[in-house]
């Protein structure tokens, strides 16, 4: 497949185990990724490229992954589709979590299709 054709991901990720899971799941010529460990790379990431998805968990060092969202719809205007991933799973977490323009919400520890590798 070739890059114009290319999913562009970025993943933001603090849990090194995690991350590298995702990476190494994502990791083929379908997708291209970036990374970011904390929301103010992440944040600076998605204010200088542009991405078709972005995965982005909530507890983050520094601002959290409701303030990224947050800080990405009202201040830089990006309307790229928000993937949160976390594991916090309260429904008042969930309802934060579009509130601030997340597009879905997906809780860890992730279920494993029986054809799949497992990621969480």
């Amino acid at each position: 497949m070739s890059l114009e054709h290319s999913i562009r991901m970025l993943i933001v990720e603090d849990h090194a185990g995690l991350a590298t899971n995702l990476l190494e799941f994502f990791d083929n010529s379908r997708y291209v990724l970036d990374f970011a460990s904390d929301g103010l790379t992440a944040i600076h990431l998605i204010a200088t490229n542009e991405y078709d998805v972005i995965i982005l968990d909530v507890m983050l060092p520094g601002l959290s992954g409701f303030e990224v969202c947050r800080r990405i719809r009202s201040d830089i205007h990006c309307s790229t589709p928000v993937i949160i991933m976390t594991s916090k799973d309260q429904l008042q977490d969930k309802e934060e979590g579009f509130t601030v323009g997340a597009d879905d919400y997906v809780v860890k520890p992730f279920r494993k299709h029986p054809r799949q590798v497992d990621i969480g």
